[in-house]
C-alpha cells in the first residue's frame, strides 16, 4: 500500500492579462490568472509546500525598475491577506510548521513567500540551486531570479534534488522524495532553469501531477502557446517537455495541474469548497 499526502490548493496573488497569453487559442479579453501554490501534508514528514506563490514585495513596492516592469506587465493584484503565510495562518497552519518547500523553479511568482517560512528545508534542482548561489547579476537575469526574495540562509537550507532515480515514461530521472511513492520529483525542462514537477499520490486515491509552468494551462497539453515559448529559457526543451507531458497524461490516470491555469484553479478550489 502506498503512502499518500493531503493536498490543498491556494493562490497567492493573481495576474490580470489577456486570455491568449495563458490559454492557447484564447481571446484578448482580460482574465485573472492564479499564482497557485499547494499545501502538502505527509503522515510522517509533516507540512510542506509546492512553491509559495507571489509576494507583497511585488504588490506594494516599486523600489527597483525590474519590479515595476514585472508589476506593469502582469498587472499583479495582491493584498497582505493573499500571501501564503496569511492564508495558511487563517487555516490554522503556522509558518513555523512548514518543514519543507519544493521549488519548481526560481520565477518570483513561485518563490515570493520563501522568507516567510524560516524553518523549511528548501528542495530544488541542482541547476536552480547553482543559479541561486551564483551571486551574479548575469546568473540572476538568466534565471529570472529576484535575490531579494531569497532567505539570507538560502544556501544553508537548500538541497539539490538527486538525479539518480529511475526514469519514468518520457522523464529521464525521478526522485522519490520520502522513499514511499507519495511525492516523486521529475525534470520538466524548458520554461526556466532547472524546472521540476511533482507527481503526488493523494488521499483521495488519485494521482496528481503538479507541473508548475511546464504548461500555463491544460489546453497547453495539446496546443502550442506563443508567449509561453517566447519566455522559455530553452524552446526545444520546452516543446519536448510539452510532448512528454501530453503522452504521459494520455497513457496514465493522472490529473495534470499547472500553476497558472484558470480552469485548474476553479476546479481544485471548487473541489475543496463544494
Amino acid at each position: 500500500m502506498y503512502t499518500t499526502v493531503a493536498a490543498t490548493f491556494y493562490s497567492a496573488g493573481r495576474a490580470r492579462v489577456p486570455e491568449r497569453w495563458v490559454v492557447p487559442g484564447g481571446g484578448m479579453h482580460l482574465i485573472d490568472v492564479p499564482h497557485l501554490f499547494v499545501l502538502l501534508e505527509h503522515p510522517t514528514e509533516g507540512f510542506g509546500l509546492f512553491d509559495t506563490g507571489s509576494s507583497e514585495v511585488f504588490a506594494g513596492n516599486t523600489w527597483r525598475l525590474s519590479l515595476a516592469v514585472y508589476r506593469r506587465i502582469t498587472q499583479l493584484r495582491m493584498a497582505a491577506a493573499d500571501t501564503a503565510r496569511a492564508q495558511l495562518h487563517r487555516d490554522g497552519v503556522q509558518p513555523s510548521e512548514i518543514r519543507w518547500i519544493i521549488l519548481s523553479h526560481l520565477d518570483p511568482d513561485h518563490t515570493g513567500g520563501l522568507r516567510d517560512f524560516p524553518n523549511a528545508r528548501i528542495i530544488c534542482s541542482r541547476p536552480a540551486l547553482d543559479v541561486a548561489s551564483a551571486h551574479s547579476v548575469g546568473a540572476a537575469l538568466r534565471g529570472r531570479l529576484f535575490p531579494r526574495l531569497l532567505p539570507l540562509d538560502f544556501a544553508q537550507r537548500a538541497n539539490a534534488v538527486p538525479e539518480t532515480g529511475p526514469p519514468l515514461g518520457p522523464f529521464p530521472w525521478t526522485h522519490d522524495l520520502f522513499e514511499d511513492g507519495s511525492i516523486v520529483l521529475v525534470p520538466l525542462p524548458g520554461h526556466a532553469i532547472g524546472h521540476i514537477g511533482a507527481l503526488l499520490r493523494v488521499d483521495s486515491g488519485e494521482k496528481w501531477f503538479l507541473v508548475a509552468d511546464a504548461i500555463w494551462s491544460v489546453v497547453g497539453l495539446s496546443r502550442w502557446g506563443i508567449l509561453h515559448e517566447v519566455v522559455a529559457i530553452d524552446k526545444a526543451a520546452q516543446r519536448a517537455t510539452r510532448r512528454g507531458l501530453a503522452a504521459f497524461a494520455e497513457e496514465n490516470d493522472v490529473l495534470v495541474l499547472p500553476s497558472h491555469c484558470p480552469d485548474t484553479a476553479r476546479r481544485m478550489l471548487e473541489r475543496q469548497n463544494p
